[in-house]
Order: C-alpha cells, then structure tokens, then sequence
C-alpha cells in the first residue's frame, strides 16, 4: 500500500524533472560524459489515470515544491485525478491534493523497478503533468533502456542482428536529435515519432537480441557535419529511395535518393505471394469509381462525377522525374473542376502503401498525338475520323460502349472508366532507410551495420557520443 514517506530527497529530482526542457545541444564534436534522459510522451488529456508498481518500490512526490507524498511498494495502485490547477493522489488511505507535476521515480535509483500503465510494463519514472486539456503521462528514463522498448518493435525481433545494430542507430541517433524538442515530451510511443513498448516489448520472443544490438552500438549516432541527424527510416523502399524534398517539403543533404535492391528480400522469405513481408515491396489495390468518389467525398471534396486521374512524377524543380519514379502529384478530374494532392499527402487519400504506383484504367486506350502517345481513360471529347476522312463527334445517346478495332484484335471500351487498378512497390514514405532493404543487405550481401547506415545516408559519419 502506499505509506508517507519522511524524507525530502525527491527535491532535486523535481528540480531536475522541471529544468528538463532545456534544449541539449547535439553537436557530434562534443563528447558527452553522460547518458542523456529522454522523456516519452504514453497519455494525454485524460482527468483520471491509475499506474501501478508492477515491480519494486516507487517515490511519489510533488513536483512544484519538492514535498514527498507517498511510496509505493510493489503491486500498490495510484489513481490520479486532475482538479482544476491540482492533481489529487488517491490510494489506499492517501488522499491529497498537490500542485504537480506529479513525479513517480524508484527508490534510490534501482534500474530493476518497473511501473505499469494501460497494462504496459515501462522502466524509469513516470511524471504526471496538469495541462489545461487535461493530464499528461511521461516516462522519463535513460536512452539505452528507452531503446530497448524501441529496436524490436520497428525493426522486427527476428531481424538480422547487423539489421538490428542499423536499426539501433537510426533509433538512437532520431531520440537524440529530439531531446528537449517539446515542452513537456520528446517522442511520444506512435510511428508519428517512433513505437515505443516499454519494457513489455523487451520480454517478447527475440528482446535478448534487441538489447544485444542496443548494447553493441551504446552511444553512437550518426552525424552529419558535425551534427546528429535527424534518421528517418520506413519498411521498404520498394527499389529506390527517395531525395527528402520530393516527399516533404525541405532539402536535406544526407537524405538523398539511393538503389535499394534488397527491398526484395521481403519478397523472397515470404510464406504466400500476397501476404506481408512480401507484400511491403509490391502491392495492387483495385477501386471502382464510386468508391474512389467516396474516398474523396470523405475529405469533403466535391469534384462532381469522377472523370480522370491523372499522375506527376516531376522533382522539386519541374524539370525531371524524381529519382526512383515516385509520383508527386495526384490530380481527379470531375464535372465540377478537379483536385491536386501533392507528394506524401497522396498516400492518404487512397489509402496507399506507398507514392511509388501507376494507374490503370479498365478504360483505358492509347491514341497518338502530335507529341507522341497518350492514354486515354474517357471516350468523352473525342471524334472519330472515317474512312472518308468524315470527322463525327462520339454520340452518347446511341451506346454507352464503343469498340476499338486493331490489326488483330477488338476491344470494348466504356465511354468513361468504371475502376483502376493501382500497382505499387514500396510501404512507407521511401526517405532513408529501407528496413527490409537492410535486412536484405544484412541477410543476404553480409554487411555489417556501418556499411548499411552509410549506404542509406550519404555522407554521414557514426560517431559515439557517450
């Protein structure tokens, strides 16, 4: 149960706990003595959460005067309850009201503790904050531990352990450059920073090799001109990598387009020709027309009846296609005007794996134009020329399915598209690492993990930093 405590050692952990957004400097030519803390962000906006000591002893104590609260021994329950500017403790016979934040440490430091929260076990401390939308849960805890929670659960348990390494960098080195990047947390437990699972994910099947990985590469990170990069990373590339500018909005030197030919590695170790790994590098996603208009109707974009879809591969400067053929314009045409979606934004609105795809149209045909061929997805518009060279617009009230005669075949073809079919190669955004396309390397070409970083990021150096 939770007791009163009698001593006021916890001062200087809130004291520390409240400096803890000041913005660490990430230069690679500064060696740093210490493992940094990193503060993870699991709950937001809740009015009533309970934690628990899953194992060990916890302090409990208020962060805004440096009053010690409680203690909870192993298997207590704390349920706290945000009122107003205060947070309420209730547990057992405790029941007090403090300023907060509220701050959740183990007794003198001991690594072994463990606390729960949402039925997920996480190492370190936990500290509570008041927020005006409601409370916010941060674990704060060294950076090889919070990594321990990280590797597996985006690279994979069973990875190669070179694979890992890479992983343990890319990791290491995104946390790093994000260290005081937020008022009250870094990195949050989702992939919009990276999956985190505490140290519930350490015990899962193959976390022995994960923080074997984590353990050979402590402190090291990857750099560029002296500073910690910010690695992205994504499951496959689908062959090529992408230059950062074609799928965001800014430049970065070290996130440049590369040949990721052990994207295919995914592929080859998969048990059926559609299911995942296999299915990361290439995919087929069939819609109709009136569902690709729902799709859009969803975004509360009302373009009239569908018409045409028409695609870019053009680079930031308009001039050439982007490297790996990456499209980075999507434009619907209807009878009410049309509508652009622009490099990742794409993905979402058709739910894509990737922006590396063509489209085809049960529809389609290829006519010839002055500038050479053309596709065309819609009979609309166009006139046929006969024999006697008699130009007739197509007439839409006599048949909505014309046929087109070849040398040697005869096809129908629909006045206007009813479905596409949309074949891609790749899952994610395609900037940085491919992780299949590192296990690839690692599985297959034998390469250790320094030559993995270096071929996915260009011109970087690893440097180890503590």
């Amino acid at each position: 149960m939770i007791k009163m405590l009698k001593n006021n050692k916890i001062a200087l952990f809130a004291a520390a706990v409240l400096t803890a957004t000041v913005i660490l400097l990430v230069d690679c030519t500064i060696a740093s003595a210490a493992e940094p803390n990193i503060r993870v962000g699991l709950d937001r906006g809740k009015t009533v959460a309970t934690f628990k000591s899953y194992k060990g002893v916890f302090e409990i104590a208020d962060g805004a005067t440096g009053e010690a609260a409680a203690y909870l021994t192993e298997g207590d329950t704390c349920t706290v309850i945000k009122e107003e500017d205060s947070i309420r403790i209730m547990s057992g016979s405790v029941n007090s009201i403090y300023g907060g934040p509220i701050i959740v440490r183990p007794v003198d430091g001991n690594k072994s503790c463990i606390f729960s929260y949402n039925n997920t076990q996480y190492r370190g401390s936990l500290v509570i904050y008041n927020d005006a939308n409601g409370l916010i849960m941060v674990n704060s805890l060294p950076l090889e531990q919070y990594l321990y929670g990280v590797v597996g659960k985006e690279m994979g348990y069973s990875a190669p352990q070179e694979a890992l390494k890479a992983q343990s960098l890319i990791s290491r080195s995104y946390a790093y450059s994000r260290l005081g990047s937020g008022s009250y947390y870094d990195v949050d437990t989702t992939q919009a920073t990276q999956v985190y699972g505490g140290y519930s994910a350490e015990i899962l099947f193959g976390g022995e090799r994960v923080k074997a990985a984590v353990d050979a590469t402590k402190g090291e990170v990857i750099c560029y001109n002296g500073a910690v990069i910010e690695a992205y990373f994504h499951s496959n590339a689908g062959g090529y990598t992408e230059n950062s500018e074609n799928v965001w909005e800014s430049a970065r030197p070290y996130l440049k387009a590369v040949p990721s030919p052990y994207d295919e590695y995914a592929l080859r170790i998969s048990q059926s020709s559609t299911g995942w790994p296999g299915s990361s590098y290439q995919w087929t996603k069939v819609l109709t027309r009136e569902e690709v208009e729902s799709l859009l109707a969803k975004k509360s974009i009302d373009i009239g009846t569908l018409m045409n879809i028409k695609i870019s591969r053009l680079d930031r400067s308009g001039k050439k296609e982007t490297v790996s053929g990456r499209v980075t314009e999507l434009t619907f045409i209807g009878t009410k005007g049309s509508r652009s979606f622009y490099r990742d934004n794409i993905r979402s609105v058709l739910g894509l794996q990737s922006t590396l795809f063509n489209i085809e149209f049960d529809s389609g045909i290829v006519i010839l134009d002055p500038q050479g061929k053309r596709e065309v997805n819609s009979m609309k518009g166009l006139y046929i020329i006969d024999g006697n060279k008699q130009i007739t617009p197509v007439d839409y009230s006599e048949t909505d399915l014309y046929y087109v005669a070849g040398k040697d075949t005869v096809r129908s073809v629909s006045d206007e598209f009813e479905e596409i079919k949309i074949s891609g190669k790749g899952y994610g955004h395609g900037v940085g690492l491919s992780q299949w396309g590192a296990q690839g390397m690692a599985a297959e070409k034998g390469a250790d993990y320094r030559e993995i970083i270096k071929h996915y990021y260009t011109g970087v150096d690893i440097v180890r930093k503590y």
